[in-house]
């Protein structure tokens, strides 16, 4: 049963890098500049730079909408944990001053 975790454990990190690979925006900006300095350069055509270029901009268009989407997700997380802790909270403060008062 450990070797099933440890493998598990070892799939969802692969998972995460690869994930985080994929959408990173930052990487996705420099492979594009590149890309254009190559171009310049003439180490590439204008055919294959135009195809390059158009597949880069996809997956960053994919990455900017995964970003705000995944962003979106953690705020609403953490707005329902506020929520959740919130009246709680205010409960035991109401019940102190009532029983201080």
């Amino acid at each position: 049963m450990v070797i099933f975790d440890g493998i598990l454990k070892l799939l969802e990190t692969i998972y995460e890098y690869a994930e985080t690979e994929l959408y990173n925006e930052d990487a996705l900006k420099k492979r594009l500049i590149e890309l254009h300095m190559r171009y310049e350069l003439g180490d590439i055509d204008e055919s294959e730079y135009e195809k390059s270029e158009e597949k880069l901009l996809e997956q960053l268009k994919e990455a900017i909408e995964y970003n705000k989407d995944k962003n979106r997700e953690l705020e609403n997380d953490e707005d329902y944990d506020e929520n959740d802790e919130d009246p709680g909270e205010e409960n035991d403060e109401d019940d102190g001053e009532e029983n201080g008062g």
